[in-house]
C-alpha cells in the first residue's frame, strides 16, 4: 500500500524492483504525479489504483482517473474516521463517473460487510479485521466465502 503523493517515478521504480503488482497513488496529489507514476508503472507491468481518501472532489477524481492512467479506484475511508461507513452515501458520485473497477476499503468487519456488499463494489480490501483477529485464517475465509457468493 504505497500511497504515492510525490516523486512517483522514483517510488514506482522501488516498487517494481520489489516485484509489486499494484501501486497506489493518492487522488489528492497533482495530476502530473498521478500520470507520471501510472506511465512508469505500466512500463514496469504494474497496475495503478487511485486512492480517493484525500480527493478534493470524488466525482472529478473518478472522472479523471482513466485519462490519468489509473486501472482502478480505491473508495477508501480512513480507518481512524470516527463514523463507520460515512463514505457509502457518496458511492454513486464515484460509480457514476468512471468505467474503472472500484474497490472499497472502509472499516470492513463482520457487521459492516453486508452494507458494503450491497453497493456491489468490484472488490474489497480487508485489513485490520483479519490482522487483528484471534484466528486470521478463519476471518479471511469468512470474507472470501461472502465474496464468492
Amino acid at each position: 500500500d504505497t500511497k504515492i503523493i510525490d516523486r512517483g517515478k522514483e517510488a514506482v521504480a522501488i516498487m517494481a524492483h520489489a516485484s509489486a503488482d499494484w501501486i497506489t497513488v493518492m487522488a489528492g496529489t497533482g495530476k502530473e504525479v498521478i500520470h507520471s507514476a501510472a506511465t512508469m508503472a505500466h512500463q514496469s507491468n504494474m497496475k495503478v489504483m487511485l486512492d480517493l481518501v484525500d480527493s478534493a472532489s470524488l466525482g472529478q477524481s473518478a472522472l479523471d482517473a482513466k485519462n490519468l492512467g489509473a486501472d482502478a479506484l480505491l473508495f477508501h475511508q480512513a480507518y481512524d474516521e470516527k463514523d463507520a461507513l460515512i463514505l457509502l452515501d457518496k458511492w454513486e458520485m464515484v460509480r457514476g463517473n468512471t468505467p474503472l473497477p472500484i474497490f472499497v476499503s472502509a472499516k470492513i468487519n463482520r457487521t459492516t460487510i453486508f452494507n458494503i456488499l450491497n453497493i456491489k463494489p468490484d472488490g474489497i480490501v480487508v485489513g485490520k479485521s483479519i490482522t487483528d483477529a484471534d484466528d486470521p485464517k478463519e476471518e479471511a475465509a469468512f470474507f472470501y466465502d461472502l465474496c464468492k457468493q
